[in-house]
């Protein structure tokens, strides 16, 4: 048997939720990189996080027209033996920190 404890339960308000599309996620380099391109709304997020140890941590190149920022990134990839894999992370974008995560789906080929 094992038992756990935390110190710590964190959770977030699903009242304020916006959807995205992962249109690519790319594990590269024996699983040390992990390349990402999402879309929200006109709004493109891509960037490359590498693997610390624990999690996958970078920096997204948010671009919208003319308007860009750059936002840090995190993302941990959660796997089960009956289940798709799942990224679980954060990024801080304008002061605000955001929890995200996307159900991955392996495909051959990306669409084009």
């Amino acid at each position: 048997m094992e038992r756990f404890v935390s110190d710590k339960v964190v959770w977030v308000m699903t009242s304020a939720t916006d959807d995205g599309q992962l249109e690519r996620a790319i594990l590269r380099n024996d699983c040390q990189e992990l390349a990402l391109d999402i879309t929200f709304q006109s709004w493109r997020y891509a960037g490359v996080l590498h693997w610390d140890g624990h999690e996958f941590a970078g920096t997204c190149l948010c671009r919208c027209g003319a308007e860009q920022a750059t936002v840090p990134l995190r993302a941990t990839l959660y796997t089960a033996r009956n289940a798709p894999p799942l990224l679980f992370g954060s990024w801080i974008e304008d002061g605000e920190e955001y929890h995200w995560w996307a159900q991955l789906e392996k495909v051959e080929r990306f669409e084009e």
